[in-house]
């Protein structure tokens, strides 16, 4: 959700921020240990165009 609403994106861990910058560059290519397992540990959606579609247009 956060990468798809905004530009850039804080990580913080503790209160303090430990990762910062573009949100597509953070969630491509996260710098801390922290941001990648949280990153890991995010559910993945389904692609709601893939859920749009009937079984008829398969």
């Amino acid at each position: 959700m956060v990468r798809t609403v905004t530009d850039r994106v804080l990580v913080m861990k503790s209160g303090e921020i430990i990762e910062a910058g573009e949100t597509e560059a953070v969630f491509s290519d996260p710098q801390h240990p922290y941001t990648r397992a949280l990153i890991a540990a995010a559910p993945r959606l389904p692609d709601p165009e893939t859920l749009r579609r009937s079984p008829a247009d398969a």
